[in-house]
């Protein structure tokens, strides 16, 4: 199992790290000097949010650079590799994983919450 809290900035024993290929979860790091052990825990923001690194909180999606948006590159080039984007009247769109009617559609580059 790989260390996912390997190079976090431990701040009172509590480091948070964007989740890898999902801009939606954060992963937090409890470590405990007493044990000498790491919690992992998996949050996810709210419906329609990003994790946003640079403030450490959840944003809107459009207002966050995430390294793994789906919509970053260009909805027509990532949809060469990633059979979650459909068109819908004309934009490219994916789902929302934790909301079966939610779902984001691509503009210029970023993700914006739809319903």
């Amino acid at each position: 199992v790989p260390n996912v809290c390997k190079g976090g900035d431990f701040t009172n024993g509590v480091a948070v790290l964007p989740y890898p290929g999902d801009c939606t979860k954060l992963i937090q790091c409890y470590y405990s000097e007493l044990s000498k052990k790491t919690l992992v825990v998996i949050r996810r923001c709210p419906l329609g949010e990003f994790w946003n690194q640079n403030t450490s909180e959840c944003a809107s999606s459009w207002k966050v650079q995430c390294p793994f948006d789906q919509c970053q590159g260009g909805c027509e080039q990532a949809s060469l590799w990633d059979s979650s984007l459909t068109e819908v009247d004309g934009v490219m769109t994916y789902p929302m994983e934790a909301n079966k009617r939610g779902y984001f559609a691509c503009d210029k580059g970023r993700s914006l919450p739809k319903c």
